[in-house]
């Protein structure tokens, strides 16, 4: 079978940001703008962190919805995420940490965040009340498999989100996996979310 792979979008209108695009950028922050649910698997130093903020910004730019928004990323880059938001767009993210684990929200509210990070490692700890233990299979006398409907997430929090951006996203290709479980819990019903992965 062959594939054709339509052409990128141009970029119909500038998006006023701090740090302007390089030419090869642009066709990326126009589909995932026009997209709003992308994978994004350009290959590592093209720019990934700074096309996901520059289409958030230009979405923004045109009166859509996108924050408050949550960045999940590992965490030895989430300051990296926040500086880059600052450079990039000038909007302000701050990183979760306990302090703020149950007033965050605020923090959009008085307008001195648009952006949250986390990290994987501390998903379930925002944003997961409890697990149900799935219970044992009768017949085989094995511990039934864990699934979504198991998971019982904190509803403030997550109807805060208006956007979600998974970096390093290849870390949520088993759905097995408790992390990928609450991915996929907290993106429900998202419109705009961005999977950004240097390995696809």
């Amino acid at each position: 079978a062959q594939f054709n792979i339509a052409p990128l979008p141009a970029l119909e209108t500038p998006i006023p940001l701090k740090r302007p695009l390089f030419h090869f950028q642009e066709g990326g922050v126009a589909y995932m703008m026009q997209k709003r649910r992308v994978i994004s698997g350009d290959d590592m130093g093209m720019g990934k962190t700074s096309q996901a903020i520059a289409a958030l910004h230009g979405l923004h730019c045109k009166g859509e919805d996108v924050y408050p928004a949550l960045i999940i990323c590992p965490s030895s880059v989430k300051i990296n995420w926040q500086r880059e938001f600052a450079t990039v767009s000038g909007v302000k993210a701050i990183v979760l940490t306990d302090s703020i684990k149950n007033t965050f929200p605020e923090y959009y509210r008085a307008g001195m965040a648009h952006v949250f990070i986390v990290n994987y490692e501390s998903l379930k700890k925002y944003f997961v009340d409890r697990i149900d233990d799935p219970g044992i299979d009768e017949e085989t006398g094995k511990k039934k498999k864990l699934t979504i409907k198991h998971f019982h997430f904190k509803e403030k929090y997550l109807n805060f989100f208006k956007t979600i951006v998974a970096d390093e996203a290849h870390r949520l290709k088993s759905l097995a996996t408790i992390t990928t479980k609450i991915v996929k819990g907290i993106s429900s019903g998202k419109e705009n979310i961005l999977l950004l992965t240097g390995t696809p």
